[in-house]
């Protein structure tokens, strides 16, 4: 796309899948944010994983309430070791966003990143491995990482 007519307005018209990620993004992320924090502080979010309560073993989820909250807090290895989905799809996001406001703002010259199939490929083997390793040092060793 030619530097003049480069504009948010263009590239959602021209249907570029980024732009289009992007604008959803600026608002639904603000609104689950929002509903997060409402529902946790109303109570209404569980304290307990219902899969573990069911399975006794861990979901592949375990641990991503309280591995937000500690990346939040700035607690990156504490994130890390309860869910490491949480900290890598943060980086991405954040790697995202940036990037996309920069190519925005540049008018194409820097250019941003492309969302393709291998993020959320990582991402899947990401939370497979730590789901796999959780449930062998809890059912063979029976060291809780989680409680």
């Amino acid at each position: 796309m030619m530097n003049g007519d480069f504009s948010l307005k263009n590239l959602l018209k021209n249907r570029d899948s980024d732009a289009c990620l992007y604008v959803l993004g600026l608002f639904l992320l603000p609104f689950l944010v929002l509903c997060w924090f409402g529902a946790k502080h109303a109570g209404l979010i569980p304290g307990f994983c219902v899969f573990r309560a069911l399975t006794g073993i861990y979901c592949p989820g375990c641990g991503g309430t309280r591995a937000f909250h500690l990346l939040f807090h700035g607690d990156i290895a504490g994130s890390l070791m309860y869910n490491p989905i949480v900290a890598y799809g943060t980086a991405l996001g954040i790697i995202f966003y940036v990037s996309q406001t920069l190519r925005l703002i540049s008018r194409g010259r820097i250019r941003g990143l492309r969302i393709n199939a291998v993020y959320p490929i990582i991402g899947a083997v990401l939370l497979l491995l730590n789901w796999i390793v959780k449930n062998m040092l809890l059912l063979i060793w029976e060291i809780q990482l989680i409680n």
